[in-house]
């Protein structure tokens, strides 16, 4: 299993078993209340769900030398290797040391000691356990520890070079502390080890261990899992790697964008040409359909499905980038010759998949450029079926009317939005051009774009200096436009840097967003401030809700410095809203904390329309979450990739084909 974690159901043995009984609460002893976290947390520990985290952790050897008989008052402790040989006699001595910290409460189910061979042996040395009390600088033959009353750990057999050598110390490393070990000779055939000082690799001694802890996965009340499915085919499976690969109907039924290499199964014919990209539906309960491969995959005609959207008659569009002059089914779209250009599609099929039009766009501009590209960021329909898309380029770029002009570097990007006739005929585009401060980082994009039912389009992004109001380069932002593409307002967060990535209509008309930042800025006459982190500036996530007119209701900010950011969001027909979120360590979305002190996990929470938390959990670290959608009463559908086993209440799921396999869920209201 790649990785150092892991999450499954297992069957505890007494030894291990009784040590989790000893913790207190869920998340360990070492959970309870840290720099930044509040009270409430650790009143709320205990109200969670739990399951048992299996997790490998590595611990570097502190000090480690070898002494020599030959040379019974020489130190060796500098040297980059570890020698243990019977002619002439030497011993290799090693230290550890096991911090409480690292454990976090857990308890250390196996303890492997790990040795990189740079010299075989015919015959490996004996290991055995031994004192703490010496120095690398200082030990040598004379004034080595013994072993005479260590038990025998461990006596390898032959070794060949560059071999990963493993000694089972469980047995002695069962609880955190300070441990000695001498590796001590059994022929005149020695061993070399690497040792600390060892250059250029990572295969210094270390402690492989397996330590066992019980985890809090949920808080609050819902949640649970509804139903999961499982596609995939022997090769890799894949998702787009940002939201808006997803969409959902009223009824629960959804269509998903999806790829492969070699093979690709999404629960109905066995694709094994290689194709651009793979539209699949299924039902409210998961079943499949129907799906569809589309565009043969050739080297000189790229293209890669980016979002899509159903309209209100169930016909599809989609949208995306293109390099060449790929074939959708109308003939080749205009060329992008230059393979580091990059174009825009956009396509409709029908309810049942079929192919009805598409056009293709290609930057243009100053061959100074070392990149034209026009990429898509998402997609909507209206009560119409038109088309709306917005994303952002670089160069020029003309969507069937007026030709736009992004900034003058490379790196200057320019937001575009455009619609389109339910028959693809263009009806409006318009552009943000870069911000005015800097030529090089002062850009504008838009993250995602939505209509209501009077047809307003509302896009929200991240602005530069002097455009959406913003006063600094990337400056979160969200505007409305009229039907027709006129702007009618725009709320800039100045003060904060980052990015609103989710937007959706709540049942009275007004705007939820979701997102992260940096700073502070205000809002609803109150200062919103993100908490550094340990190295420096960290994001927090937010949500919040604006009136339809673009005035502010309420924000919620959760984050203590550990990069929390929410990627989007859905609002069911009560107002409650549904976010997906990320953090680089233990996240509290209101119920208490949840994940992982210091490593990156995904989360879903759902809360009241007014902010409030109504539950969170954590999702299974081998589980990469693409996209969110939420049904009218509060379900929500979530899509991920996984190729390690993967946990979700208990229930273990393996990835059929060993490769990179698609999961699908349902989460309860």
């Amino acid at each position: 299993m790649s990785g150092k974690k892991m999450w499954r159901r297992m069957r505890m043995s007494a030894g291990w078993m009784a040590g989790l009984m000893l913790l207190t609460h869920c998340g360990g002893a070492e959970e309870s209340v840290k720099d930044g976290d509040t009270a409430q947390e650790t009143a709320e520990l205990d109200a969670c769900e739990a399951v048992v985290q299996v997790e490998n952790l590595r611990v570097v050897v502190t000090e480690d030398t070898y002494a020599s008989a030959t040379a019974p008052t020489a130190t060796h402790g500098g040297l980059d290797r570890v020698v243990v040989d019977a002619n002439p006699q030497s011993e290799g001595f090693l230290k550890f040391n096991v911090p409480q910290a690292l454990l976090q409460g857990g308890v250390i189910v196996r303890a492997k000691l790990q040795l990189n061979a740079v010299d075989g042996s015919s015959d490996g040395p004996a290991l055995y356990q031994t004192g703490t009390d010496w120095s690398e600088a200082s030990l040598n033959w004379n004034n080595r520890p013994g072993h005479a009353s260590g038990a025998l750990l461990g006596d390898q057999g032959s070794i060949i070079t560059h071999q990963l050598v493993e000694y089972d110390v469980t047995s002695v490393v069962m609880e955190p502390g300070t441990f000695g070990f001498v590796l001590v000779p059994t022929s005149g055939d020695g061993t070399d080890f690497r040792s600390s000082e060892s250059t250029g690799t990572t295969l210094v001694p270390r402690l492989d261990l397996t330590v066992a802890k019980s985890v809090c996965t949920r808080k609050g009340t819902g949640g649970d899992v509804a139903w999961t499915r499982v596609r995939g085919g022997e090769g890799f499976q894949s998702f787009p790697t940002r939201a808006g690969g997803m969409d959902a109907a009223a009824d629960g039924s959804f269509v998903t964008l999806a790829a492969y290499n070699e093979q690709g199964n999404f629960g109905g014919q066995t694709f094994t040409s290689a194709n651009s990209f793979v539209i699949a539906k299924y039902a409210a309960d998961g079943s499949h359909q129907w799906s569809r491969a589309y565009v043969p995959f050739t080297p000189s005609a790229r293209l890669h499905a980016n979002a899509v959207t159903l309209t209100p008659l169930g016909n599809i569009l989609v949208v995306g980038n293109y390099n060449g002059a790929p074939d959708l089914g109308a003939g080749p779209l205009p060329p992008v010759e230059d393979e580091d250009d990059v174009g825009l599609f956009i396509a409709k099929y029908s309810p049942n998949g079929d192919f009805v039009w598409a056009h293709g766009f290609a930057p243009t501009g100053s061959a100074q450029l070392s990149q034209r590209y026009v990429n898509a960021s998402r997609v909507t329909s209206d009560a119409n079926g038109s088309l709306l898309v917005t994303g952002g380029f670089v160069g020029e770029l003309n969507l069937g009317g007026e030709t736009f002009v992004s900034g003058t570097t490379d790196s200057q990007e320019s937001l575009f939005l455009a619609k389109f006739s339910w028959e693809g005929n263009p009806l409006w585009s318009l552009a943000v051009p870069a911000g005015t401060s800097d030529l090089y980082y002062d850009s504008v994009s838009a993250e995602d774009v939505l209509t209501d039912a009077n047809g307003r389009v509302f896009v929200t992004g991240v602005a530069g200096t002097g455009r959406m109001g913003a006063t600094a380069p990337s400056t979160p932002f969200i505007a409305a436009y009229s039907p027709e593409g006129a702007l009618l307002w725009s709320r800039a967060f100045n003060g904060a840097t980052g990015s609103l990535g989710g937007l959706a209509l709540r049942p009275d008309g007004s705007l939820a967003f979701a997102g992260a930042f940096s700073g502070s800025f205000s809002f609803a006459g109150a200062t919103f401030t993100s908490v550094p982190g340990n190295s420096g500036p960290s994001s927090d996530a937010i949500v919040g809700a604006l009136s339809a007119s673009g005035g502010d209701l309420w924000v919620r900010k959760h984050g203590t410095g550990r990069d929390e950011s929410f990627l989007d969001l859905g609002v069911d027909t009560a107002g409650n809203i549904t976010v997906r979120a990320m953090s680089n360590g233990l996240f509290d979305l209101g119920g208490g904390p949840l994940g992982h002190p210091a490593e990156g996990r995904h989360f879903v929470a759902r809360f009241s329309a007014s902010g409030a938390h109504l539950w969170s959990r954590v999702m299974d670290p081998d589980l990469s979450m693409s996209d969110m959608e939420v049904l009218p009463d509060g379900s929500t559908l979530l899509e991920g990739t996984f190729r390690n086993p993967v946990t979700l209440n208990s229930q273990e799921y393996v990835a059929p084909g060993g490769a990179a396999e698609l999961l699908f869920l349902r989460l309860t209201p």
